[in-house]
């Protein structure tokens, strides 16, 4: 592994900014700004500018230093445990647990298919003799339209026989 990229420190763009991402946003006009009618003088906004931008930068790399060197160790330390967790713990289990579901299917399909296909054949011979209809009373207890006006239609299970 080669070392770090100096002069390209975010090849990912992981803080580009782009639609839904406004990203890192820190320069000096993107914080300061002054209105159309209200202007500073020349050189109190010329210093301003060098201050904040120079305070920005030392900022960042004294605090990088101090904070940035222990948190990278943190960071890979964190991410190297995800890592172990994932290589020795999580892959090993699901392994295990698709060889072991594997011949549990194998062993249970039979018996499962059997079982449905018999519980569905009986199902058929009870349920094949039963229609519904609906009866109104008004005609005498016929069978009536889908939706009769005035009450509602009252329906009625009829065990009909094969002729």
């Amino acid at each position: 592994m080669s070392g770090p990229d100096l002069q390209n420190r975010d090849p990912n763009g992981l803080h580009e900014t782009s639609g839904d991402n406004p990203g890192l946003k820190s320069e000096f006009s993107d914080i300061l700004g002054e209105p159309e009618h209200m202007h500073s003088i020349d050189c109190a906004w010329k210093t301003a500018y060098t201050c904040y931008t120079c305070g920005l930068a030392w900022a960042y790399k004294i605090v990088s230093l101090l904070c940035g060197v222990p948190m990278s160790l943190c960071w890979g330390c964190f991410y190297g445990c995800i890592g172990f967790k994932i290589i020795w713990v999580i892959v090993p289990a699901f392994r295990c647990y698709n060889m072991a579901s594997y011949w549990l299917k194998q062993s249970s399909a039979p018996a499962s298919k059997a079982s449905w296909v018999h519980a569905s054949k009986h199902a058929g011979y009870v349920f094949r003799r039963l229609s519904s209809r609906r009866s109104n009373p008004s005609n005498g207890g016929r069978s009536a339209a889908c939706f009769p006006t005035g009450l509602e239609p009252r329906c009625a299970i009829q065990i009909l026989k094969k002729g």
